[in-house]
């Protein structure tokens, strides 16, 4: 452990996988527009997302140090809820553009959820009753990306 000032640092062991998960992102992402820093916090604290046993978008997440890229908890976390469809998943391309992925990949990758959506996903959480709205904060970031097209268009500053 070190010590700076006299001040004892705390090891990052004794915080909650949660928390040392939010740090790590909300430093990477310093600067970013306040509302998709409070849904990535909102995703990786919503009791009804498992966040310690997401799979981190199912293929990989190999821009990131693990699986918890922040494009993929909040992503997991809408499907996983109920909340999945285009809007959801025009929130994923976006988060994966500022994330500094490549324009071809992200498309891919939103045409790949699209795809799972509308051909599985969508029908396995209707026959579950596993199906909510957008959050007031989900919608409010749908919005700011897409009456914005060119915000984090090239990643973060």
């Amino acid at each position: 452990m070190i010590i700076t000032n006299n001040i004892p640092a705390i090891p990052a062991q004794s915080l909650d996988i949660r928390t040392r998960e939010w740090l790590r992102i909300s430093a990477a992402l310093n600067g970013v527009n306040t509302y998709i820093l409070d849904l990535i916090r909102e995703s990786i604290y919503d009791p009804n997302f498992d966040f310690e046993n997401m799979d981190g978008c199912t293929a990989v997440a190999d821009y990131w140090i693990n699986k918890f890229a922040p494009p993929c908890v909040v992503h997991d976390r809408m499907w996983e809820t109920g909340a999945g469809g285009y809007k959801s998943d025009y929130i994923f391309f976006r988060f994966n553009l500022m994330m500094r992925m490549n324009k071809f990949q992200a498309y891919r990758r939103f045409i790949g959820v699209q795809i799972a959506w509308h051909t599985v996903y969508k029908w396995k959480h209707l026959a579950n009753g596993n199906v909510r709205k957008l959050t007031a904060l989900e919608e409010h970031v749908y919005v700011i990306f897409k009456s914005n097209p060119k915000l984090y268009k090239n990643g973060i500053n």
